[in-house]
């Protein structure tokens, strides 16, 4: 077992995450008091397709895989993601279930930030808007640029890709 981290080592991991960069110390200490770590071993589920969107959550240590899985139980790997990454940011958005699974590649924490307290953030603190729409605008951009792949490359292009 891990130890838990620091209030200082979960504000410089606050700090590392985009959404969060512009906030000045006050904001970083009070968002720092609210998350909750959380520690993932191998193979280890942080959140399942259909789940219930109600935490974001931000990636301190490890990698996960974020993937879907057909009718048939077969897997499609989406994305790997290492620190200082954040997850669940759209279910969290619009409280609907969870878009995809992901599973812990190593032992990896976590800080966990309820659906509530991050509005009550983005309310306090509207500065975090800008870098969220960014980021939003950034995975809406890619979704055309996905389907064309699916269409125009081959298998082995995708996998290139």
């Amino acid at each position: 077992m891990v130890r838990a981290p620091s209030q200082t080592e979960i504000t410089a991991a606050l700090r590392q995450v985009e959404l969060f960069a512009a906030l000045d110390d006050g904001a970083l200490a009070e968002l720092a008091a609210v998350v909750r770590p959380r520690e993932f071993q191998r193979g280890e589920l942080l959140f399942v397709e259909g789940d219930i969107g109600d935490a974001l959550l931000i990636l301190v240590a490890g990698s996960v895989s974020v993937f879907r899985t057909s009718a048939d139980g077969d897997r499609a790997a989406l994305n790997v993601l290492e620190p200082p990454e954040v997850l669940g940011e759209i279910a969290l958005l619009d409280g609907a279930s969870r878009s995809a699974s992901v599973e812990a590649l190593e032992t990896t924490t976590v800080l966990s930030l309820s659906r509530g307290e991050f509005f009550g953030l983005l309310r306090s603190h509207p500065g975090v808007l800008d870098p969220l729409m960014r980021q939003l605008g950034t995975m809406v951009r890619r979704l055309p640029e996905q389907a064309a792949d699916h269409v125009f490359l081959d298998l082995a292009g995708r996998v290139a890709r």
